[in-house]
């Protein structure tokens, strides 16, 4: 695998991803972020160069932050090759098998090809497989955009209001602060650890977030951006569901980063009906080719 560290040639590799979407989302959304800073620090590895058929992010290999945390262990991988893609994890240092990391993408393909790689590796391997769902809108505006954006701050914060029970709820929107690191950690299926409190913490850091605010200035719905510029870890909080407020999120979200280039995509689980109904009324559409996560540990590390 070569290591692609060229500016030029990951802002080519940025518009190239753009053929295979949805696909290829969780990757370009790693490779936006490196081409506007590289929050994270990736790396970008590739098979070949121009003519790629994999790719795979990964985190720096020369900061071995934490071996047991697979937070930020986090690999992300797109191919049009699936026996190359299991040539390169069997037979190449690309994915580092002493860690407990996870994988992420999107074919259902590279199920088998890393649960035969985590055998011959002695790596035990948990899949989640979730909802895909991406906003049509932003994929066509993405399409078409020629230029490449920075994030931009909202001038004006949007103000919500809800009306339920013949009453008016006024909601103001604001990014999140580190301080509510533990209360979006609370909230999220994929985390509710220290591990993954610490890598909220360093998404509200690094990476756009968004919640509304009642009155009294609490959040009442949450969401942030994760390294792959996806959204997640998106939840209302208990008191204030079936109000429509994640709908609310989500459009104030996007509209805060206007960002051309930016494709807007998160999951789900299946099954749930009040998160799907407020997703798709925000604009949002079913990807059939589904979302992925493989939380992989070596064995010696159970025992």
């Amino acid at each position: 695998m070569l290591l692609l560290n060229c500016s030029r040639k990951l802002a080519s590799l940025e518009k190239l991803l753009l053929k295979n979407f949805p696909e290829s989302l969780k990757v370009y959304g790693t490779i936006f972020h490196i081409n506007r800073g590289n929050p994270f620090n990736l790396e970008t590895l590739v098979d070949a160069w121009p003519d790629f058929r994999t790719v795979i992010t990964r985190p720096p290999q020369q900061e071995r932050i934490d071996d047991l945390d697979s937070y930020t262990n986090s690999y992300y991988m797109f191919t049009q090759d699936m026996k190359g893609l299991h040539e390169i994890l069997e037979n190449t240092d690309s994915v580092d098998w002493t860690q407990v990391l996870q994988i992420q993408g999107l074919q259902s393909g590279l199920d088998e090809v890393i649960r035969s790689t985590a055998a011959t590796k002695k790596v035990k391997v948990e899949t989640a497989k979730r909802l895909l769902y991406v906003k049509e809108e932003s994929l066509i505006r993405c399409l078409n955009s020629e230029h490449h954006a920075t994030f931009e701050k909202p001038v004006q914060p949007a103000k919500i209001t809800v009306c339920k029970s013949g009453l008016q709820h006024v909601f103001q929107f604001s990014s999140l602060s580190p301080s509510y690191a533990e209360l979006v950690n609370a909230g999220w299926g994929f985390g509710q650890t220290e591990k993954s409190l610490r890598y909220i913490q360093r998404c509200l850091r690094l990476l756009p977030s968004a919640c509304l605010l009642d009155a009294a200035g609490n959040p009442s719905a949450v969401g942030l951006m994760d390294q792959s510029a996806e959204l997640r870890m998106g939840y209302t909080l208990p008191e204030y569901r079936r109000m429509g407020l994640f709908m609310h999120l989500l459009w104030a979200f996007e509209d805060s980063l206007a960002q051309p280039d930016l494709p807007f995509y998160l999951h789900m689980a299946e099954g749930n009906k009040l998160v799907k109904g407020s997703t798709e009324k925000a604009g949002y559409r079913y990807a059939n080719c589904g979302w992925y996560q493989w939380n992989c540990q070596p064995l010696r590390s159970v025992l």
